[in-house]
């Protein structure tokens, strides 16, 4: 049992690093389709793009380090072993920040700017 919570962790954690990577795009959207915001402030928020992107990379590739220490792919020989879970990983990292930045932040603009 404890085993299973333990590795929980790293998911939760990633979708705290993908929230925060998100919350420049997707929640000035969401707070102005909701009422809650103007669009001056939404507009304002998305010059700070670049930073909510960075947080939220750092994060994700923090508790990738500290999960694949934990399964002992730090080393040389771990790495050798896991290797395609370590780039798929990255890729899927990659290709979820690109969806979520380029093409769903838009969806969702097009959709409450209308």
């Amino acid at each position: 049992m404890k085993d299973e919570k333990k590795d929980k962790k790293p998911l939760i954690f990633g979708i705290i690093a993908g929230g925060i990577a998100s919350l420049c795009c997707v929640g000035p959207v969401i707070l102005v389709g909701l009422g809650l915001s103007s669009v001056s402030f939404a507009l304002s928020i998305g010059q700070y793009t670049w930073l909510f992107t960075t947080i939220g990379t750092l994060f994700l590739i923090t508790t990738l380090l500290a999960y694949y220490k934990k399964k002992n792919c730090c080393t040389t020989s771990g790495l050798r072993k896991q290797w395609k879970q370590i780039l798929a990983t990255f890729l899927i990292m990659v290709g979820i920040l690109i969806l979520v930045k380029f093409w769903l932040a838009t969806q969702i603009a097009q959709i409450v700017y209308r």
